[in-house]
């Protein structure tokens, strides 16, 4: 009995031995596994500090650029609102300006819109005066348009005053020369003559329409723009004058009731009769 126990107590001895080998060995195997996972982890975690380290490094040194920036950014902010404030003041002082620049505006418009006002009673004005020069202006072309009239009339006179003139000349050596015959043949001339009274001339006044020589070249008719009805009557003493000048007398030689021909007396001659020159009944 005892040697039973003692067998199995010896037998228990050597599994449990065995067990505890077993167990050693297990042990041992999962002590090197973990010492190379430590080692791992260790190798990990150095290079995880490292990386660390690094980063570290890193966002130190993005932190310092950061800063950089911020304090350049922090600048420009400075400078932006030092810009703002001069933008703003500038603002103001350009909305002042404008302001006055518009109220200045108002103002010459309005003065702009007297001037206008102005300037259309000026402007009517001006037509009016304008067409009040334009009839004086008229009304001087007339006084002008007469006063030459009367210039040539004067002209035309002055012809007829001076061909009256040298008439009278020669009526009055005429004259003499009668009353000198009259006395040489005992006649007295301050006697009165008893016979037929001469027609009365009235004075009328016409031009000269043409002029032709007979075919001799020895007597020159005028054909003149009065007759009849003006009284004209053969035989009649008409006087032809040109602007300022006596020209010639005409005896009429052939009376119609609106135009006479006659014939010129040569000598009464001062010039040559032209077409439109005037002629007269009396001087």
């Amino acid at each position: 009995m005892n040697n039973v126990v003692g067998k199995m107590l010896v037998i228990l001895q050597l599994v449990f031995s065995i067990l505890f080998m077993c167990f050693a060995g297990a042990v041992y195997t999962f002590s090197g596994q973990w010492r190379e996972k430590a080692l791992e982890e260790e190798k990990k975690a150095a290079n995880f500090t490292q990386q660390l380290t690094e980063e570290k490094q890193s966002n130190v040194q993005n932190l310092e650029e950061i800063n950089k920036q911020l304090v350049a950014a922090t600048e420009e902010r400075d400078k932006l609102r030092s810009d703002l404030q001069e933008s703003l003041i500038r603002t103001q002082t350009s909305t002042d300006l404008l302001e006055e620049v518009r109220q200045e505006r108002d103002k010459a418009i309005a003065e702009i819109e007297v001037a206008n006002d102005e300037a259309a009673s000026r402007l009517a004005e001006s037509t009016e005066l304008r067409a009040e020069v334009q009839a004086q202006r008229n009304r001087i072309n007339e006084l002008i348009k007469i006063n030459r009239q009367r210039e040539d009339e004067n002209l035309d006179l002055s012809g007829l005053v001076a061909a009256a003139r040298e008439r009278e000349g020669q009526n009055i050596q005429e004259i003499g020369r009668l009353t000198d015959l009259a006395r040489q043949n005992g006649i007295d001339p301050r006697q009165a003559v008893v016979g037929p009274v001469p027609k009365e001339i009235e004075k009328v006044e016409g031009l000269v329409t043409a002029t032709h020589r007979s075919r001799d070249r020895s007597q020159e008719y005028v054909e003149v723009t009065i007759g009849s009805d003006d009284k004209v009557f053969k035989d009649q003493i008409l006087t032809v004058y040109g602007p300022g000048k006596y020209k010639a007398d005409i005896r009429v030689y052939e009376v119609n009731p609106d135009t006479a021909v006659g014939i010129v007396v040569e000598d009464t001659r001062n010039g040559s009769i032209e077409r439109g020159d005037h002629v007269t009944t009396k001087l």
